[in-house]
C-alpha cells in the first residue's frame, strides 16, 4: 500500500531523515509523497507544512537557531557545520530569508562530494530498510528508536550493516 512515486518518496525519506532525524514511517511516506506529486513533485510545495508538524515542535521547539541548524547538519551528515556554515544558516533565520526547512534542503542538496554523499546515502539506505521492514509489519517503535537507528550511521559501510543487523533483530525474522 505504498502511495506516491518512486521520485517523491525518496525525497520525503530524505526529508525524514535531515529534518527529523528518523526513517519514515509507511503511512507518513506515502501522505508526503502523495502530496509531492500533486505539487509536480516538488519538496519545496510541501516542505512547510511537513517541517510545522506537532513532532518538530515537540523536539525542536525550545531550540536556538544555533542548535537547530548543527541538529540538520549531524542529523543528515553526522557532523558539525563548519563556522561559516553555521554563520550564514543562523543569519538567515534571523533575517527571515530563510526557513529551518528550507535549510535542510538546502543542507541535503548540497551533500554532493564524499564522505557528506557517502553519509547520506547510507543513512537513506537503513532509512529505507527500516521503513520497509515496519511496512512488512515490524512495529515503527518510538521516535526515539527510529532516531537511533540511523544515528549512527557514517560513512563507513559496515555501520550500515551494522545497523540493518540491529533492525533485523530488533524486528525478528
Amino acid at each position: 500500500s505504498s502511495a506516491g512515486s518512486g521520485y517523491s518518496r525518496a525525497y520525503v525519506q530524505k526529508a525524514y531523515v535531515a529534518y527529523y532525524g528518523r526513517p519514515a514511517d509507511p503511512s507518513g511516506l506515502s501522505y508526503w509523497a502523495t502530496r509531492m506529486d500533486a505539487e509536480g513533485g516538488s519538496l519545496n510545495a510541501i516542505i512547510g507544512a511537513f517541517g510545522s508538524s506537532d513532532e518538530f515542535n515537540r523536539r525542536y521547539g525550545g531550540l536556538t537557531y544555533t542548535e537547530l541548524v548543527t541538529r540538520i547538519y549531524l542529523q543528515t551528515l553526522g557532523r558539525d557545520p563548519d563556522p561559516a556554515g553555521l554563520a550564514y544558516y543562523v543569519g538567515e533565520l534571523q533575517a527571515g530569508r530563510r526557513t529551518l526547512q528550507s535549510i535542510t534542503l538546502d543542507v541535503l542538496n548540497g551533500a554532493t562530494t564524499a564522505p557528506d554523499s557517502t553519509v547520506v546515502a547510507n543513512k537513506l539506505d537503513v532509512a529505507d530498510y527500516y521503513t520497509a521492514e515496519v511496512a512488512g509489519g515490524c512495529a515503527y517503535g518510538t521516535e526515539q528508536q527510529g532516531v537511533s537507528a540511523i544515528s549512527g550511521v557514517t560513512a563507513d559501510a559496515a555501520t550500515a550493516s551494522a545497523a540493518k543487523a540491529a533492525i533485523s533483530a530488533r524486528c525478528g525474522p
